[in-house]
């Protein structure tokens, strides 16, 4: 997700200068800091921005919230006990947040309606889940991440149509994935083998560049893919 709000003004991040996690913009890249959240609890890679930027939703234990950017004002807009919810993405459209969650030895993942209708419990899953994330075409699509493998996975926002999207095991250092921009289709990382491409509708893939490739980051036209190097660690 972007830590830059849409005019590309404001960074927004997570900071422990108060002894616990809260959220701060910064007016970039050397304006003044200011702190937007005194919570506890507060989930530290939780936070996404709106599509209009104006809004900051992040987790925070059984909760999920939302920030008036403005006002600071913070707004319930779902709550479910006993619970911790994890990083959180943003549909395209601004009308829904997902969530990851864990209960106990349970784990799903969690959707909530921007306006405060509610939310509830799409996914119960018998594995740890990370990283769910919005199709950025199809606001209908999420994809979520495993762990152990199988890694990746998806499901329709009501919770339908559940799929595996690429059988492996362990031995498959699967990891990183995210969608190509404004293609639709996700990459990954095989690592330290190659980086590749996932076409979202057959599921063919294909092999961008046999390379040592770790954290990835593609522009939005979903062109060129940014990517840092890990054992060895020669630079991006």
């Amino acid at each position: 997700t972007s830590a830059f709000t849409p005019d590309s003004r404001f960074l927004i991040f997570t900071s422990y200068r108060t002894g616990s996690p809260q959220l701060y913009e910064v007016e970039f890249p050397d304006g003044p800091i200011r702190q937007l959240t005194d919570v506890h609890g507060l989930h530290p890679y939780s936070a996404v921005l709106s599509p209009d930027g104006n809004t900051i939703y992040f987790t925070r234990k059984g909760n999920i919230e939302s920030l008036n950017r403005q006002d600071l004002s913070i707004r319930l807009l779902y709550h479910l006990e006993g619970v911790q919810f994890g990083e959180c993405d943003v549909s395209q459209d601004g009308n829904w947040i997902v969530t990851a969650l864990k209960l106990g030895q349970n784990n799903g993942v969690a959707i909530a309606a921007t306006n405060g209708d509610g939310g509830k419990v799409i996914v119960d899953f018998p594995r740890t889940i990370i990283h769910p994330q919005f199709h950025p075409l199809d606001g209908e699509w999420i994809e979520f991440a495993a762990d152990p493998a199988p890694r990746m996975f998806r499901v329709r926002r009501d919770g339908s149509e559940p799929e595996c999207l690429y059988e492996h095991d362990n031995d498959e250092f699967v990891v990183h994935e995210t969608f190509l921009g404004e293609t639709g289709d996700l990459i990954f990382t095989v690592w330290n083998k190659a980086l590749k491409r996932m076409d979202w509708k057959s599921r063919e893939i294909t092999t961008i560049i046999e390379t040592n490739a770790w954290h990835i980051s593609p522009n939005r036209a979903g062109t060129k893919v940014l990517y840092d190097t890990n054992h060895p660690d020669r630079g991006l």
